[in-house]
């Protein structure tokens, strides 16, 4: 929260810098130029992106807020799994190096190596057509950053959303994550599960009975 909040003031900050840079030009100079449009347009874009970044939207009971959030993660959530994917195929490709500087001139992969790599990335491949979307309270910001880490590497498209969650429909006390989910969300439910047991939290998971109709995402956990 901190770090966004430095992040919004300092984009503020800067884009304030830009514009007064323009302007200032102007009077002393008489002469907007190509510089000056630049300035204007970076300053104009970094003040837009500060603000709306701090933005939230609230209309009384009608739950405009938290659909903004669902908006917000699943966009997330797609962005997360292209650069965990970039991870992976990076790692697997430092890993292939280290062995061939290590054994150079007959650097191979074992066929049992070569099984797991393949495995991992067919996991991968599968996870990443469903998306689990991640809501928390703030002061559960650093077990959501260790579920989102735990889904993604499995390839899920994941993220990781603050918010008050005020508009869930049931609500728990803290350290207990509402697990909902979709008829397509079922199909993954139990490998779900299993990251979920094995996660380095105190976190106790409740998982829904049924399959409910949800706006974004394919599983939501609620983490209160």
């Amino acid at each position: 929260m901190i770090i966004e909040n430095a992040t919004m003031i300092v984009g503020i900050i800067l884009g304030g810098i830009c514009l007064l840079a323009a302007v200032y030009n102007h009077i002393k100079h008489q002469n907007f130029g190509l510089g000056g449009v630049v300035l204007v347009m970076f300053g104009s874009m970094l003040l837009a992106l500060s603000i709306w970044g701090s933005v939230e939207i609230w209309v009384g009971g009608s739950g405009a807020k938290f659909q903004l959030k669902e908006d917000f993660g699943a966009e997330k959530a797609e962005l997360n799994n292209q650069l965990e994917e970039l991870r992976l195929r990076l790692t697997t490709n430092r890993n292939d190096i280290e062995r061939m500087a290590e054994h150079l001139p007959r650097a191979t992969i074992s066929p049992a190596q070569e099984k797991e790599r393949r495995a991992t990335r067919e996991k991968f491949e599968r996870n990443s057509h469903y998306s689990i979307l991640i809501f928390n309270k703030a002061a559960q910001q650093e077990n959501a950053k260790t579920i989102t880490k735990d889904l993604l590497e499995a390839g899920f498209k994941t993220s990781a959303t603050e918010t008050d969650l005020e508009e869930a429909k049931q609500q728990f006390p803290n350290n207990v994550a509402w697990v909902v989910y979709t008829e397509r969300g079922e199909r993954i439910l139990p490998e779900v599960r299993r990251i979920l047991s094995q996660s380095t939290t105190d976190i106790r998971f409740e998982i829904a009975s049924n399959p409910v109709s949800l706006r974004r995402g394919d599983i939501q956990v609620l983490l209160f």
